[in-house]
């Protein structure tokens, strides 16, 4: 027989707060395994929550990944109509006929837990682990324990003393909405999500529906690249998803970047408007979003021409580019399979191809491409389109 601990929740967002106190529940309860269930449509909640569904369990999963003994269960998020507590515990009593379950309770859940629809199935489903949230009301909630046992008698109900996180899910909706740093109230993933989000709301406001979902693409094919070539994957997917923030400006609204930020710019920027959005992207990063992470920026600035001796940033952020979901010229599998085996081979390679083909229409290859072909060239000699296909025995 297993003790198996239920901690429900909004979790609009999962804070450390939430985490502190299901590692606290983990222990003190002492049980084997938990299940984090994010809640459906709870019946004391009138107010629209701030986030969907699918953020709500996305930024759940994040927070409770690799953590041991504890897994993500949606079923509340798949019932229709309100949530209940005590059809949800009816529901696992039937899944773990066999074992324990604990619920957990914060100060007010159980103050007002007698209140809560049907009471004597929950207390007849579960034991009760209340935690108070403040640290100051444990006398209170130790008499209303006994008021509550009492009353049904087959409550079963421990009041634990530890520490609270003092921070609250409003709290950090309130800073979220004023763009301030959550990073100290969330887990890294999480604070990750919310960051991500409120970039992905910003280009909505200033792409088209193809150049946003081409965005998405590559900050998508950016973190893979960056998980197996060992590249800090959060500076991947937000270099991968901004690279084009400037893409649809006006030739006004890029110079004006250009001068404010006193860019110098040489004759081939000049004149090349397909080159323009990097430059005035790399700078508008801070101007418009406060990122001033100057690898960040770098990616951003060179994910167009490409140049000598990249960061493995860059060289990611290049082959994202030209390799993500959306892009579905010929050959681009052969691309995809060879960025994962070598992204700087899959660099030169797409340099190799990029400069034939603006050459093709006419147009003056930039310095910084051909420079970087010769310095990756010169790191791997004899390497091509054609080597490459040949070696990896790729077929179309």
């Amino acid at each position: 027989m297993s003790r198996i601990g239920v901690f429900g929740g909004t979790f609009a967002p999962f804070h450390k707060g939430h985490l502190q106190a299901l590692n606290a529940f983990l222990r003190e309860a002492r049980l084997d395994r938990c299940l984090v269930i994010p809640s459906g449509t709870p019946p004391h909640k009138t107010k629209p929550l701030s986030f969907t569904d699918a953020q709500r369990l996305e930024m759940t999963l994040l927070a409770c990944e690799g953590l041991d003994r504890v897994s993500v269960c949606d079923r509340e998020l798949r019932t229709e109509g309100r949530s209940y507590t005590c059809q949800t515990l009816a529901w696992l009593k039937k899944e773990f006929p066999q074992d324990t379950l604990v619920l957990y309770v914060g100060s007010d859940m159980l103050l007002t837990l007698q209140d809560w629809y049907r009471p004597e199935e929950i207390f007849a489903s579960a034991q009760i682990a209340a935690f108070s949230r403040t640290g100051e009301d444990l006398e209170v909630l130790r008499l209303h324990a006994e008021t509550l046992k009492a009353q049904f008698p087959t409550a079963e109900i421990t009041v634990y003393t530890t520490p609270p996180f003092p921070v609250s899910s409003t709290e950090i909706r309130e800073k979220w909405e004023r763009g301030e740093d959550l990073s100290p109230l969330l887990p890294p993933r999480v604070d990750e999500y919310l960051t991500l989000q409120r970039y992905e709301a910003f280009l909505k406001t200033r792409l088209s529906q193809a150049r946003f979902c081409h965005s998405v693409g590559v900050m998508k094919q950016a973190a893979v690249l960056a998980e197996i070539h060992g590249a800090d994957v959060t500076k991947a997917r937000i270099a991968g998803l901004l690279h084009d923030m400037t893409k649809e400006f006006s030739k006004e609204e890029h110079f004006r970047l250009f001068e404010k930020y006193h860019l110098a710019l040489d004759e081939n920027l000049k004149t090349n408007k397909n080159l323009w959005h990097a430059v005035s992207a790399s700078v508008d990063l801070t101007e418009s979003l406060g990122i001033a992470d100057p690898q960040i920026a770098a990616a951003v600035r060179y994910h167009t021409t490409g140049k000598p001796n990249m960061t493995l940033l860059e060289t990611i952020l290049f082959v994202a580019d030209l390799t993500d979901e959306t892009r579905d010229y010929d050959d681009v599998d052969f691309y995809r399979a060879l960025a994962r085996e070598n992204v700087e081979k899959a660099a030169l390679v797409a340099m190799q191809w990029c400069k034939t083909d603006v050459e093709r229409r006419g147009f003056e290859v930039h310095k910084d491409m051909i420079d970087g072909i010769s310095y990756l060239s010169e790191k791997y000699p004899n390497v091509t389109e054609e080597t490459e296909k040949k070696r990896m025995k790729y077929t179309r």
